[in-house]
């Protein structure tokens, strides 16, 4: 990842290409190059098991006729996905091939549908599928407690190293993001890291309060605390969570 910025785009195109064909991809670094132009990310929009349906939708949103070209040739595609794209080819019909036409409908067992009218029910199914894939499975009561005991007898023996190493493997992040949520000077993102876990406030507050008790001089840091705590709700936690996950600059944020 740090080299991506220094690299030559031959070099690029020949790493994406070497990634699509790999058993083990590093998420991050592929859905960082799926994001280039097509002549870069070509391989791995067509191939790479690690891009999911919601990856998929987004950069088809974002880059529009060629990511999604690319995508098109992908095997066992979501049937959502494919009627978009099948929307798409039909407004922006590909010059290497004539447009396809559907099959015409008799008058008198239907009305002609037009392509936007399509594309917005696309549109609505695709929000449906977004919402179903990017809802992460609710962890049992059994997973939340063993990630709590893992990272409260880490932070009673000082934290450091050992509560990091369990911080990234509870959140499912690298190491390096993780030693950057436990070492936030401001004191916003391990309370969302820990709702994100699925912790209860006391948990949240007995882990803060044993990394850095100086935050809890008296009742009322406290209460504040447990009120703001309260505030983060589940959908914006697992969104932060989705960011720190996918977002590889925030490892070179480490003075924030």
């Amino acid at each position: 990842m740090p080299l991506i910025g220094s690299a030559s785009r031959e070099s690029l195109r020949y790493v994406a290409a070497a990634l699509s064909k790999c058993e083990t991809e590093p998420p991050e670094l592929v859905r960082a190059l799926a994001r280039m132009s097509i002549d870069i990310a070509a391989p791995l929009l067509s191939r790479s098991r690690v891009l999911t349906d919601p990856d998929l939708i987004m950069l088809i949103g974002t880059h529009g006729v060629g990511h999604a070209r690319a995508i098109a040739k992908r095997q066992n595609l979501n049937p959502t996905i494919a009627q978009l794209l099948r929307l798409i080819e039909m407004r922006h019909p590909s010059p290497a091939k004539p447009e396809e036409t559907e099959p015409a409908v008799p008058a008198a067992k239907a009305q002609p549908v037009s392509t936007d009218a399509r594309m917005e029910r696309a549109r609505e199914k695709l929000l449906t599928v977004m919402l179903a894939a990017s809802a992460r499975p609710k962890a049992t009561e059994h997973d939340v407690q063993q990630s709590y005991e893992k990272l409260r007898d880490a932070a009673l023996k000082g934290g450091g190293t050992r509560f990091v190493a369990a911080l990234s493997q509870s959140l499912g992040i690298s190491r390096e993001t993780a030693w950057i949520i436990a070492s936030d000077a401001v004191g916003q993102k391990l309370p969302m890291a820990f709702r994100a876990i699925g912790l209860s406030e006391e948990q949240a507050y007995l882990l803060t309060s044993a990394l850095f008790p100086q935050r809890f001089p008296d009742a009322e840091h406290i209460a504040q605390f447990l009120e703001s705590y309260r505030e983060n709700s589940l959908d914006s936690a697992s969104r932060q969570l989705d960011q720190w996950q996918g977002n590889s600059e925030l490892k070179a944020r480490q003075s924030v």
